[in-house]
């Protein structure tokens, strides 16, 4: 009965949490880029997905010790070899339409994709879709940032 508890509470508390507005650039006043949503956008963000889930099924699997050092130091130095795709899908998230949001504006955490948005193939760093809040020209536009998916989690 307890563990049900427990599994509520986080779920509940999980979905107070994405109801929350949070900075768009976190505690940067600077000036955010961000990638209008459309269902181009969706498109390219769900295929980056599906190949993402195909290159992680690497960690999946048995491999030794040997096999794993060598993953990530493909994953570091030739990250092109081990997610084909990924480099286009940046030069196409930054051909999109695109507006700049400023620093601290206020938006709600719709989703966090898979979707990696550096170059290399271990940063964690995602495209999160967004609702930017309130009364300014912006407040009700969707979009995607690149930001680390688990600043987010913290109180």
């Amino acid at each position: 009965m307890a563990k049900g508890r427990f599994v509520f509470s986080l779920l509940v508390a999980t979905i107070l949490n994405a109801q929350q507005s949070v900075p768009i650039g976190g505690r940067s006043k600077n000036p955010i880029g961000a990638v209008v949503d459309s269902p181009d956008v969706r498109k390219l963000i769900s295929e980056e997905e599906r190949r993402r889930d195909e290159a992680d099924r690497f960690y999946r699997e048995n491999h030794t010790a040997e096999e794993k050092r060598q993953h990530v130091e493909n994953l570091l130095h030739h990250p092109d070899e081990v997610l084909p795709g990924h480099k286009e899908f940046l030069e196409a998230m930054a051909k999109a339409p695109s507006i700049s949001v400023p620093g601290k504006t206020r938006a709600q955490v719709l989703e966090i994709s898979k979707a990696r948005c550096l170059p290399d193939g271990v940063s964690t760093v995602t495209f999160t879709r967004m609702l930017i809040v309130g009364k300014n020209p912006l407040g009700g536009t969707q979009v995607w940032v690149c930001t680390n998916p688990y600043a987010f989690e913290a109180p």
